[in-house]
């Protein structure tokens, strides 16, 4: 009971993006990561099932880094 998730629907390399995802998620601006969100839209991004999706810009979103 480790309390992690256990995403086995995700290959090793979405993993370790989503590793280096979060190591520079601190030292991401808002900005920054509006465009790294539009720039994934745009590129075909998509979510898996039981996540939701909002939008970025939106202060009370699930996507949005915490300050």
């Amino acid at each position: 009971m480790t309390g992690m998730p256990a995403w086995s629907d995700h290959s090793d390399d979405e993993l370790w993006a989503t590793v280096g995802f979060l190591q520079k998620l601190p030292t991401m601006t808002e900005q920054d990561y509006a465009k790294l969100i539009t720039a994934s839209i745009a590129h075909g991004g998509h979510h898996h099932a039981g996540t939701n999706h909002h939008d970025p810009a939106q202060p009370n979103s699930d996507h949005s880094p915490s300050r």
